[in-house]
């Protein structure tokens, strides 16, 4: 007797979503694999996949395909695919917001000091890392020597979600005119 009939797949997993976050991730995961399912024509069949945990999106958003490969007792077999797709829906959370600034306008280190501020600002996110930008322009600086400005700190996840918080820079001059 001779078998050259592939198995059929009578089950292809759906595709697979999750929140990256998910603390049953690893167990969905493993239980949505076991879905597949495929019949021979003469015997057993043997189901399995590409699977590897290491190939899941490091920043929390995007999918993989995953290949399940039926294999029957005479070496004939078949193949499906099936996406794992996760997706990031929390913005993320400042650690740090920069304490309000004060300087006197005459300091002669007040653009190294307003740089070492602006970088105190610190976010982590649920998954993946974060960009932290600010809309500071020294060209928004009080002319007059005094004044404040708001300076708006945004931190970003690799999916796009954002948060915000602000502060301010506020420059004093208190050396009378000459």
């Amino acid at each position: 007797l001779t078998d050259n009939v592939d198995p059929v797949f009578t089950t292809t997993p759906a595709a697979f979503s999750s929140l990256c976050s998910s603390p049953t991730l690893a167990a969905d995961i493993t239980a949505w694999l076991a879905t597949a399912a495929a019949t021979d024509n003469c015997g057993n069949v043997t189901i399995t996949n590409d699977y590897n945990a290491a190939n899941l999106p490091t920043s929390g958003c995007g999918a993989i395909t995953i290949t399940f490969t039926a294999t029957d007792e005479c070496g004939n077999d078949a193949t499906v695919t099936s996406t794992i797709t996760l997706t990031d829906n929390v913005d993320p959370v400042f650690t740090t917001t920069p304490a309000a600034f004060s300087s006197l306008c005459s300091s002669p280190t007040l653009a190294a000091d307003i740089t070492a501020w602006l970088a105190t600002a610190a976010a982590t996110d649920n998954c993946g890392n974060v960009t932290i930008t600010n809309d500071y322009n020294a060209a928004n600086l009080p002319t007059s020597g005094c004044g404040a400005i708001t300076i708006t700190f945004t931190a970003t996840d690799e999916c796009g979600n954002d948060a915000t918080v602000t502060s301010t820079i506020t420059l004093t001059d208190n050396v009378d005119p000459v």
